[in-house]
């Protein structure tokens, strides 16, 4: 069996170049790993360290193929540990192929933003897409968004979605201090023309009387 491995030296060092594993290269040869590496030492080809190794849990040619692909996807705001959910991988072997790609991670708090809505292992899905945000229901019916830099977000980073859509109508500094009243009843039409801002007192009044009639 060395003889063959010695006759093929160049087709196994392609081989582990590509990302089979010494232990996979050993079984598909019948052999052992010692001869395995053996052989590829005297095709002068590098051994991998531990966590170059784990590349070999998901197949190079696979991964170069898809590549755009798993940028796009990543830039599409799914995160990494989706990613190797899907790809049947780790998170490090995502990294690594975004680095290859030339794709640059995104910073913690978008990180932390990525495992909203669809992206979240425990996700339900209750939520949806409103042009293009992702929009969850809160205990009360209320649609949210999450912006962790809007000066009134809760201590979570989210905000009602209707207050968001007045704040981006009126300003921040006159919502802020009102209560913003959705005047068909439904809290999840948050178009500008179906809001009104009112003090606490007045939006008290006008939901006690709509629950009257």
């Amino acid at each position: 069996m060395s003889k063959q491995i010695i006759n093929d030296v160049l087709k196994l060092a392609k081989e582990y170049e590509s990302g089979e594993n010494s232990q996979q290269l050993a079984d598909k040869y019948n052999t052992s790993r010692k001869v395995i590496c053996d052989a590829l030492k005297r095709a002068g080809c590098d051994r991998r360290n531990n966590s170059e190794s784990q590349k070999g849990k998901i197949s190079t040619q696979r991964i170069i193929t898809d590549l755009p692909k798993l940028v796009e996807e990543y830039k599409s705001g799914l995160s990494t540990v989706k990613l190797a959910d899907n790809y049947n991988t780790s998170t490090t072997v995502i990294r690594d192929w975004l680095e290859r790609g030339g794709c640059p991670r995104r910073s913690l708090s978008e990180a932390h933003a990525d495992f909203s809505g669809s992206n979240h292992p425990r996700y339900k899905g209750r939520g949806r897409y409103v042009n293009g945000i992702y929009l969850t229901p809160d205990a009360n019916g209320y649609l949210r968004r999450i912006c962790k830099d809007h000066p009134l977000a809760d201590k979570d980073g989210r905000i009602g979605e209707h207050v968001y859509q007045a704040c981006l109508k009126w300003g921040v500094d006159k919502v802020r201090g009102k209560e913003v009243h959705h005047k068909d009843d439904n809290k999840q039409n948050n178009n500008w023309n179906n809001l009104q801002l009112l003090t606490k007192s007045k939006h008290r009044f006008i939901e006690n009387n709509f629950q009257k009639n």
